[in-house]
């Protein structure tokens, strides 16, 4: 199996069978991250198009985690083939999307609110277009944690349909892995210490395992065998970000991320 492994007491990079495996694995990878990424954001300019907005701008809150795990991997030179073009495209995707957004008929109140997402977002671009040092990684997370929160409070404001209630759990469930996935490699650069990286994913933890009781306790119309999937793929994703032994799995956790991501975007989509 291809991973990467990481100590925290003295944070060396390790790989096994890098070059092609590798450039191979993260093509994969990261064409089905952002292929997923760019299915649920054509949804949602349709949307926007025809004035609903709702759980598809949870879309944009995820982008900004997919971005930051891109990013985190660059600064630790985990080298895979063309990252920042994928980055490149994601960002003008967001950019995009918030633009979109900022011309939809919202009250004053919020659209004030989209307004400064967009600022914020201008200013986190700035930091992705240097390579991030291990010393300014836990500051960019901070921001880009902080704009992810924005996001998703414009998001319950915006307005919803009854039948979407379902479908904003499914897409915040997804948020919240990819939150997680993004801590996790923070971690993994031993840049954030186990207390408030235990916090982090206490709280993490807790809300993703909040909504899926929701979603798997209700009569639920989104597709429970996928759904089941997907837990099961969170399950071993949880048991790597809570393990105490001090070695971490950062790749791997992305490809778990990843699955998770594919899996979301089949729900939202009604297969």
């Amino acid at each position: 199996m291809l991973f990467l492994t990481i100590y925290s007491k003295e944070p060396t990079i390790k790989q096994i069978d890098l070059g092609v495996i590798m450039k191979s694995y993260f093509n994969n990878y990261r064409k089905l991250k952002y292929f997923t990424v760019a299915c649920s954001l054509v949804f949602f300019t349709q949307a926007l198009e025809a004035k609903s907005t709702n759980y598809e701008t949870i879309g944009i809150c995820t982008m900004s985690q997919n971005i930051l795990q891109d990013q985190i991997f660059t600064g630790m030179d985990v080298t895979y083939s063309n990252p920042q073009a994928a980055k490149d495209d994601a960002r003008k995707d967001i950019k995009k999307q918030l633009e979109l957004l900022k011309k939809e008929k919202l009250s004053k109140q919020l659209h004030k609110s989209v307004l400064s997402l967009d600022s914020s977002w201008s200013k986190i671009e700035k930091k992705l277009k240097v390579k991030t040092k291990k010393e300014n990684s836990l500051s960019l997370y901070t921001q880009v944690n902080s704009f992810t929160k924005d996001c998703e409070t414009v998001s319950t404001k915006l307005d919803k349909k009854k039948s979407d209630i379902e479908k904003m759990q499914v897409a915040t469930l997804n948020l919240k892995v990819q939150t997680l996935t993004a801590l996790y490699a923070i971690k993994s650069w031993d840049a954030i210490n186990d207390k408030d990286y235990n916090a982090k994913v206490t709280n993490l933890l807790k809300s993703y395992e909040t909504i899926y009781k929701k979603l798997n306790n209700s009569k639920s119309k989104v597709n429970q065998d996928i759904l089941e999937k997907l837990n099961k793929e969170f399950t071993a994703f949880k048991f790597m970000t809570t393990s105490s032994s001090g070695r971490y799995m950062p790749v791997l956790a992305a490809k778990k991320a990843s699955s998770i991501d594919a899996l979301t975007t089949q729900i939202l989509e009604g297969k």
